[in-house]
């Protein structure tokens, strides 16, 4: 067969069926979600930018998976289309094996049979869905680059030999650590097509048999050319210029040649002052295609820890590494100085900073040293609506920001307010992160170290104290749990008790009325935070032993606290009012979180987090969340109160609990997910925001048949069963200033109301302001108002979603 006369033959078909030319856009491996799992990725990045793979289907690329006959043939049919993927184009009217007509791969199977690329099993099928080896990938490559079966013996018995002593000479193989006759993974095979379609070359055949021709199938087919360079600036910053920055989207590269080169694409901080190998169409400025490729030249030594000059140049000589006079000094990317540096004891490394010296060249030079201080600050204002954020500075070095705008903040959206963050500037850009955190109970101390769940911390350099006037271990007390706060090297930048819950009980009764002597000591029946009841023995109460003189307990309408000594016997506190204690009472309503007491004592608000411990028939029932309670109207409530007055733990005994009414819920979508409970039976479960969070509420049927607000609905066994009243969203458009509504009707937003943000991606809700809404232009929100059916022209709820259009 000629085959070269075929290749042009269908190579002119393809003319006809599609375009030469690159994809419009580039793509990396972002878009499969089991990236992590791929080894090559250079490799899966350049084949997915050119449209040569394309996944599996479900977001993934299964880089695991065997590669089979049929993939392989699709993958060098589209190399050899220069990215065309119309396999009907080649589809014969009588196939070339019996097994592949209608098969998916039908079209590029007869491409490549046509080339001499593939063969069949010799009995005429191609067995399209049987797994490929790597040693009959790459015959099927070689004969893509040109090399001519029968002259280089890619037929016949020998045929393994010699394809793979050509395939080793081209480099197929390179960066492959397998035996070639086993089945090849789908990450293998990018890599191979990729070393064929960057690095071998193509053949011709003369008079003087096979030459080279210096072209590669990348550059033949794709007009691929690979641009090689040192990054000099990037959206990140630059290391020849203080405070600048390239546009987004934009990296500047210096060639060896001292040429500068614009590529369009972003690349992220680690690229700078690296050399970077990039592949670009005709090895112009424009699209990157697939991710660029640290340089093999690059040599790299990163300090986190706290060296001296000494340590540090030490260091670098065991890599082969030495400095020069004048090494050019890169500190934040150029935000904070891009300076040259002539003393090498300058570069010590302080605890938490990261200084890298970087050879790019493989002289065994240092070429740039680049230092990250990054800024320690914590977040003390931040509105998604307005774009703004605002940041003080821990540290002394660190500018605090005022209302920053979010296109000048570069992880704007990984940060909230009262976050600890990381950050530096560069001329106009703020590029913020959350600072890692561990929390656990802080063991010992060790010179400037505290033990923190069995790990050792240090203080970073980046602040001078950890809660704003102690170092590291003047703060941390042992015995206590803690939450450190840490640099990108693990340093501690801030600390802060963590809030441990406390060990509640209630007295249900005890031996008080007799006569307590060490024969008869006091015991009392208590009823644990976690529900148990137990009879023990109390060893103290209020701080003083327990005895004759000092027995005296209030069962069922007091909190104590309680610590538990080796001999198992209770040492009890009793909470009082300045501690956060509930006042018992009688409960006489439990409607919308709000619990009303008997005795006229302010009321108590329950959430979504309120844990009810119901003790009724003998029996005790954990309850978390007021929507999750019975009816208590008439138990006795006693318990432990935030200072917002939100109860954290409420321990009901008596009454006899019952199906609930009275939440007032808002429903934000009022059609419902239909789903099956654990007993099979038909669940709708409607979005809905309650006590100030989105979540989804069950319903035993379409209780809910419109948006807006449902009060009093009857709840049973944890679905509602009726809704009860209903009232409707009014849509506004004006807010602020005490008032919403529209041009014709306005509603008074008073103290009692609550507005609350929704944002429709995260499905999360948190209480605003009215001069966060926006209601000018494009960008104006969706404004709901729920009137208070008690007073006109008031509002109970205003909800804004964030993001929806008005």
């Amino acid at each position: 067969m000629n085959w070269r006369k075929t290749l042009c033959l269908f190579l002119a078909c393809f003319v006809l069926a599609g375009t030469l030319g690159l994809p419009a856009q580039a793509s990396g491996l972002t878009g499969y979600t089991d990236s992590e799992e791929i080894g090559y990725t250079q490799a899966v990045s350049l084949l997915t930018a050119l449209g040569i793979v394309k996944g599996t289907g479900g977001g993934n690329f299964d880089p695991s998976a065997p590669v089979t006959r049929a993939t392989m043939a699709k993958m060098v049919c589209v190399i050899l289309s220069g990215g065309s993927d119309v396999p009907s184009a080649y589809v014969r009217s009588v196939p070339s094996f019996s097994d592949i007509k209608g098969h998916w791969a039908e079209g590029y199977i007869e491409f490549c049979a046509a080339l001499g690329i593939v063969a069949g099993d010799g009995t005429g099928r191609f067995r399209p869905d049987e797994a490929i080896t790597g040693t009959q990938a790459a015959k099927m490559l070689l004969v893509a680059l040109g090399y001519a079966p029968a002259r280089e013996g890619l037929t016949g018995t020998r045929w393994q030999l010699y394809t793979l002593i050509a395939a080793y000479s081209a480099g197929v193989f390179d960066g492959i650590d397998k035996i070639p006759s086993l089945v090849f993974t789908r990450d293998e095979a990018a890599q191979m097509i990729y070393n064929t379609l960057m690095n071998a070359k193509t053949v011709a055949y003369g008079d003087t048999g096979r030459q080279e021709t210096q072209e590669t199938l990348g550059r033949a087919h794709f007009g691929l050319a690979a641009v090689t360079g040192t990054v000099v600036e990037n959206e990140y910053g630059s290391v020849t210029e203080q405070d600048a920055t390239s546009p987004e989207g934009k990296t500047v590269l210096m060639t060896d040649a001292g040429n500068l080169f614009t590529l369009f694409a972003s690349t992220g901080p680690e690229y700078l002052g690296r050399k970077i190998t990039a592949y670009t169409e005709n090895g112009d400025g424009g699209s990157l295609y697939g991710e660029p490729e640290l340089s093999s030249e690059n040599t790299e030594v990163t300090m986190t820890s706290a060296m001296t000059g000494t340590e540090v140049m030490a260091q670098l000589r065991s890599k082969g590494l030495i400095l020069n006079s004048g090494m050019p000094l890169i500190v934040n990317c150029g935000g904070e100085a891009v300076t040259e540096v002539s003393d090498p004891d300058f570069f010590s490394n302080a605890a938490g900073e990261e200084t890298s010296f970087v050879d790019n060249d493989g002289d065994g030079t240092v070429d740039y040293v680049l230092r990250m201080h990054r800024y320690v600050g914590v977040v003390t204002g931040y509105s998604a609506s307005r774009g703004v954020i605002s940041v003080t500075s821990l540290g002394t070095l660190g500018p605090s920001l005022s209302e920053a705008d979010a296109w000048r903040v570069a992880g704007f959206d990984t940060v909230k307010k009262g976050d600890y963050i990381l950050y530096y500037t560069v001329g106009q850009r703020v590029f913020v992160e959350p600072c890692a955190s561990v929390e656990d109970t802080a063991e010992y101390r060790r010179g400037q170290a505290v033990c923190v769940g069995g790990n050792e911390y240090e203080q970073s350099s980046l602040v001078s104290a950890v809660d704003g006037t102690d170092t590291l271990t003047q703060a941390v007390t042992l015995n206590d749990r803690w939450i450190l706060y840490l640099d990108r090297a693990g340093y501690v930048v801030a600390a802060e008790p963590a809030e441990l819950p406390e060990q509640y009980l209630v007295v249900l009764d005890s031996n008080g009325g007799e006569t307590i002597t060490v024969f008869n000591p006091l015991r009392a029946r208590l009823l644990l935070g976690d529900g148990t009841v137990l009879i023990a023995e109390i060893s103290g109460i209020g701080g003083m032993p327990a005895g004759e003189e000092n027995k005296a307990l209030t069962g069922k309408t007091a909190v104590y606290r309680y610590t538990v000594d080796e001999a198992s016997a209770y040492s009890l506190t009793r909470l009082s009012s300045g501690e956060g204690s509930v006042t018992a009472g009688n409960i006489t309503e439990l409607r919308a979180g709000r619990i009303a007491l008997a005795d006229g004592e302010d009321p108590v608000y329950a959430g979504s987090d309120t844990v009810f411990l119901v003790y009724a028939g003998g029996e005790a029932h954990l309850h978390r969340g007021f929507l999750q309670a019975p009816d208590l109207t008439g138990a006795v409530v006693c318990g432990v109160k935030s200072e917002c007055g939100v109860a954290e733990f409420l321990f009901v005994t008596g009454g006899s609990p019952a199906e609930r009414t009275g939440e007032d819920i808002i429903i934000l979508d009022a059609s419902p997910r239909v789903t099956l409970d654990k007993d099979g039976s038909v669940v709708y479960m409607y979005r809905a925001a309650l006590n100030g969070e989105v979540t989804e509420i069950a319903a035993s049927g379409e209780c809910f048949g419109e948006t807006g607000l449902y009060r009093a609905p009857v709840w049973a066994g944890g679905q509602v069963v009726s809704s009860g009243g209903h009232i409707a969203p009014v849509p506004a458009a004006v807010a602020g200033f005490g008032i919403v509504g529209t041009a014709e009707k306005v509603y008074l937003c008073g103290d009692e109301a609550r507005v609350y943000a929704v944002d429709p991606e995260t499905g999360t809700l948190k209480e605003i302001s009215l001069e966060e809404i926006r209601t000018d232009g494009e960008c104006a929100d969706k404004i709901w108002i729920i009137p208070d059916p008690e007073e006109d022209r008031s509002a109970l709820y205003v909800y804004v979603f964030t993001g929806e259009s008005a």
